[in-house]
């Protein structure tokens, strides 16, 4: 009886637990969940409490990576990361609004926006300094956002009911946790990408979740009309051509053909190594089965198992 307790107490032992990944996990659902569900609060901006709330996240993740990482890596990535096109684009509209002062017809106005910028810019460094430092958060937030896009459009489909009954007077009245209908309609149309990764490169429950979710976001943005999200449908739908063949559940070849010239993010499940039909694409592997190519406009590549 001793060896076995002695083993058992070893195995306790082994037990830990990573700060930093449950830190970062648990921002990384903030700041899904925080922006959606803020209440109004009854502002005059409805949008108002959710950038402050925002904000507040930002101040509070980037204390959490001052304290938990190292000063040099932080450098490091700032350098890197204002030397990518994002980067300086972001960089580039910052200075912009900041020299729009000058020409401020309402100052205190001007300054409300350019808080509002300045947030979703905190939060695009933040986010980005977690997904580089473990790309494999990425999975854990497509799951999400699809779960997010069921709850959305049952929501809808809750308010439509409501509708057909009488309780509501107009569609235009259907908004669910957004502010207006038009924001809800965005906030569907900008989840469905998650849904479908989902439904192309994960299988069992996940899939048929993601399909679930993918039919019920493309309904439920059907029953509310709105003529920008066809348009973005169609946009999303082009920005990248992927074919593949599967033969008895493993992946043979995939072609990836760029028509908008960015970076694609793939998994393309291959039992093993691949080659690339064009060595020119610079393949990067991120993690937990994903990889990412640097495709230029018009580029195709075909990656097929050795």
């Amino acid at each position: 009886m001793k060896p076995k307790k002695k083993q058992k107490i070893q195995d306790y032992q082994g037990w830990h637990f990573d700060t930093k990944q449950i830190m970062y996990g648990l921002a990384l659902i903030a700041y899904i969940v925080i922006p959606t569900f803020t209440p109004n609060l009854m502002a005059l901006d409805t949008n108002t409490p959710k950038f402050f709330a925002t904000s507040l996240l930002n101040l509070f993740v980037f204390c959490g990576i001052l304290a938990l990482e190292d000063r040099k890596q932080i450098s490091s990535f700032a350098g890197r990361f204002f030397s990518t096109n994002v980067g300086m684009v972001y960089a580039f509209f910052m200075a912009a609004v900041l020299l729009s002062f000058t020409q401020a017809i309402n100052l205190s106005e001007s300054l409300l926006q350019f808080m509002k910028i300045f947030t979703v810019f905190a939060a695009v460094i933040n986010l980005t300094f977690i997904l580089n430092r473990d790309p494999g958060y990425i999975k854990y937030i497509i799951i999400v956002m699809t779960g997010l896009l069921l709850f959305d459009t049952i929501s809808v489909f809750y308010y439509i009911n409501k509708f057909i009954s009488g309780d509501i007077a107009r569609i235009l009245d259907i908004k669910t946790v957004y502010s207006n209908k038009n924001i809800l309609s965005s906030a569907i149309f900008v989840k469905l990408p998650f849904a479908l990764w989902l439904m192309i490169f994960e299988k069992g429950w996940l899939k048929k979740v993601a399909l679930v979710a993918f039919a019920f976001g493309i309904t439920a943005t059907l029953f509310m009309a709105t003529r920008a999200f066809y348009l973005g449908f169609i946009i999303i739908s082009i920005a990248f051509l992927v074919s593949a063949e599967r033969r008895n559940g493993k992946t043979d070849w995939v072609r990836i053909k760029s028509l908008a010239g960015a970076p694609c993010t793939i998994r393309p499940g291959f039992a093993g190594s691949f080659n690339s039909s064009s060595p020119s694409v610079k393949i990067k592997k991120s993690g937990d089965g994903l990889y990412e190519l640097s495709l230029k406009k018009g580029e195709e590549v075909v990656l097929f198992q050795k």
